[in-house]
């Protein structure tokens, strides 16, 4: 009897699964920790001018045409100049991570890529919107500093995210109306609580993971 108990309980071995596992990563979360990743280079010919800016009047010269990313807890404009005689695209691919030199402000991470075209000769400030990875820090306001150097992170949590969102309309500029196109509002919903539990080392709700799905293809 103990026997055939033992075999009931016997379960086949399962497959090892391979997809990217959720773990606590310095700069996630609750740490304080500087996040480590790779600098993102900025393609030859053009120059980020100053600071990321959080200044108010930065983000209303930027616009709603110049709108880019999404989320909002994180709102950064951007002052690029391109000295060459040809338009330049910058690509800011997923993981990339603007890190606030406060403690008491969040880093701002972009999951879904972004691309960027500025016009020969000429300034051009965008204002990129990015996903909080701190939920216990402040967002970003007026007046708060962040490094002149963006990191790519290469969280092992995040890359589930980054594919599930490489043909997904999930970024203002993917609608004609940009922010203003409630497709965004459902992005952003979605997306944030993804962020928001790979950040706490935690797995994407399943939840979650179907409204990304659910999402409209490029």
């Amino acid at each position: 009897m103990a026997v055939f108990l033992f075999l009931l309980d016997c379960k086949p071995a399962s497959r090892e699964d391979d997809s990217p596992k959720p773990r606590l990563e310095p700069g996630f979360g609750k740490s304080k920790e500087r996040p480590v990743g790779t600098p993102f280079v900025w393609p030859k010919g053009i120059t980020l001018i100053g600071k990321p800016g959080t200044d108010y009047d930065c983000q209303q010269e930027a616009g709603r045409e110049h709108e880019y990313g999404n989320g909002g807890a994180v709102i950064l404009c951007l002052n690029f100049y391109n000295s060459t005689n040809q338009p330049i695209t910058i690509q800011l691919p997923p993981g990339l991570l603007f890190i606030s030199k406060s403690g008491n402000v969040q880093n701002g991470i972009l999951p879904s890529r972004v691309s960027i075209e500025v016009p020969a000769k000429e300034r051009y400030l965008a204002l990129l919107f990015l996903y909080c990875v701190n939920l216990d820090r402040e967002t970003s306001s007026p007046g708060d500093e962040y490094e002149e150097q963006p990191i790519v992170t290469r969280h092992p949590g995040m890359e589930q995210l980054y594919q599930l969102l490489a043909n997904k309309k999930a970024n203002f500029e993917d609608y004609p109306k940009r922010r203003a196109d409630p497709n965004t509002l459902n992005a952003a919903i979605c997306v944030t609580s993804a962020v928001h539990s790979i950040a706490d080392g935690k797995p994407i709700r399943e939840k979650t993971l179907q409204q990304i799905k659910d999402l409209p293809n490029k």
